[in-house]
């Protein structure tokens, strides 16, 4: 007998919530139990039911039972303590949330930073990578599916006979670009790919452990370069750290540098700088958003993405009230980024500052 007690969120009106109110949507808390209930099942109704995202992986036995209770937790944190009580992990890519074998699924988000890279390596362009939606149904092939990519984003697969036949369960891949779509497929089928950019043609090959992210990172305060560099690597020792002159390079997977610049954000502190060419400056760049209620963090995350640095000055913050995590209602149209700032933190109680790529967030005096 399955016993399902579920308080949902208000969903929205579209098929599917994707870009930052996915994010509050995953961080938003529930309360959930599943008794006796089969892992896909389960999935569906916290994942599309919602209008979330969510793809299986094959490897993953959908039909196994399962026992599943969060209590006033965000569903990402809940899915992933339960993912690791299965064998599986839970990755969240930009608008599809990945369950799969860990050993695969700990490299799928540093796969497609890599990837993007490779496909477009002018990194002004990366974040204008055409988003489109990718689904199938029930009993289709992974062909049938790559071929459906290949058709959509206008790219040949020289050697699709490489893909095994099987047949998949109806999923969907909202708003992802054409290394997202691949990188969700393809990594199920122990396959990744070569492309050449210039004849939109991508080869398939057998799957391998991505490159590591290179990124460097000051000194925090009054540490030295072989200070710090001891203190992260004691608290991290799975990473490569070297000094570089006088900065810090590490060499890690996306999570790892996330970790790190969530460490830095707790005070005044930079985060870390790709090693991938300059983005445009944001002075040259036109920002264009209409979203009702959504964190002013989520908006500032959505920047770094794109290229930016941001320095949050947390004592000043506090000291002002300011609340990042607040919802906002955002309505510009090519606005420059001093007009997008003020839209984003007017309402919170915080200011911000450009210097070329880097925004320092104040508290308003």
């Amino acid at each position: 007998m399955t016993s399902v007690l579920l308080l949902a969120v208000t969903l929205a009106a579209d098929p599917w919530i994707t870009g930052p109110k996915a994010a509050v949507e995953w961080d938003r808390p529930l309360t959930a139990v599943f008794e006796n209930a089969e892992l896909r099942d389960m999935l569906r109704k916290l994942g599309p039911e919602r209008h979330l995202a969510v793809i299986l992986d094959r490897r993953i036995d959908p039909n196994q039972t399962v026992a599943f209770t969060v209590r006033q937790e965000s569903l990402r944190s809940g899915l992933s303590r339960f993912a690791e009580s299965v064998g599986a992990e839970f990755v969240l890519t930009e608008n599809v949330a990945y369950f799969g074998p860990p050993d695969r699924a700990r490299w799928l988000r540093t796969l497609i930073v890599q990837a993007e890279r490779e496909f477009s390596p002018d990194a002004a362009k990366r974040p204008t990578l055409v988003r489109k939606t990718i689904a199938w149904d029930d009993l289709t092939s992974p062909r049938e599916i790559v071929d459906q990519i290949a058709e959509v984003y206008n790219i040949r697969v020289e050697n699709p006979e490489r893909i095994p036949h099987d047949l998949w369960a109806g999923a969907t891949l909202p708003s992802v670009t054409v290394v997202e779509a691949l990188a969700l497929v393809l990594i199920q089928l122990d396959l990744g790919w070569t492309c050449d950019t210039k004849s939109r043609r991508i080869t398939l090959i057998d799957w391998h452990e991505p490159e590591l992210i290179e990124r460097t990172y000051p000194p925090r305060g009054k540490a030295t370069v072989a200070s710090q560099r001891d203190d992260w690597q004691a608290r991290w020792p799975e990473l490569s750290i070297t000094a570089r002159e006088n900065d810090l390079v590490v060499r890690g997977r996306v999570e790892d540098h996330e970790q790190i610049a969530r460490t830095l954000s707790n005070g005044t502190n930079r985060v870390g700088r790709g090693d991938a060419p300059a983005p445009t400056a944001l002075s040259q760049r036109r920002f264009t958003l209409n979203e009702k209620n959504v964190p002013a963090r989520a908006v500032l995350n959505e920047l770094e993405k794109s290229g930016a640095e941001i320095v949050l000055d947390q004592d000043s913050l506090d000291a002002a009230g300011a609340d990042l995590d607040r919802a906002v209602s955002i309505q510009v149209q090519k606005a420059t980024i001093a007009e997008f700032l003020q839209a984003v933190l007017g309402s919170v109680n915080a200011v911000a500052e450009v210097d070329g790529l880097t925004i320092t967030v104040r508290g308003k005096r």
